[in-house]
């Protein structure tokens, strides 16, 4: 059964506009603006520490997470530098694809114009048949991200979020000290 154009024209209306609602829409972006905080995310641990028993410093490969919203994948020796608005930001680094890892949140309270370095490592316990294995997020300063990731590779477009895409700084090696 065909619908009169008018009505199809009006259910098209009525969907477009209510995806335009806060809120409604799985992800939403927005443009970048000049007082937002600079945030470098990078990856870095041993891949070697994944086989030791216990351990805070081994390799991180999964998501990181702002609040609910899924920012990106990343894995070692991969960094991305976002422009996110000021105040107060849940992330965590989540094994998990769908939601954000309760047992590895990290707030952290943005201001206007500074920069930040966050390094995503896993925490490890176990043996690697019965292996435990966490998302762990820790502010460093940049001359330690330097240090730690001075040689990493920018993570993929195809690996960023859809909603957070609009936030990267284009970078093909980590942001300078200030």
């Amino acid at each position: 059964m065909k619908l009169p154009v008018a009505r199809t024209l009006s259910v098209l209306l009525l969907i477009a506009t209510l995806s335009m609602l806060p809120g409604l829409s799985h992800a939403q972006t927005r443009a970048p603006q000049a007082q937002d905080a600079e945030v470098t995310f990078y990856s870095n641990g041993s891949l070697g520490a994944l086989l030791m028993p216990k351990t805070k410093h081994a390799a991180f490969a999964g998501y990181i997470f702002d609040g609910e919203n899924r920012l990106f994948t990343t894995w070692h020796d991969r960094f991305v530098t976002l422009r996110l608005p000021p105040g107060v930001h849940m992330f965590s680094a989540s094994y998990s694809h769908k939601h954000p890892a309760r047992n590895s949140q990290f707030s952290l309270n943005l201001v206007a114009g500074q920069s930040y370095f966050i390094r995503a490592e896993a925490e490890v316990k176990g043996v690697v048949i019965l292996q435990f294995q966490k998302g762990r997020l820790d502010v460093v300063s940049c001359q330690t991200a330097h240090h730690d990731a001075g040689q990493d590779k920018p993570v993929q477009t195809k690996h960023i979020a859809p909603g957070a895409r609009s936030e990267v700084v284009a970078l093909t090696s980590m942001p300078p000290c200030q």
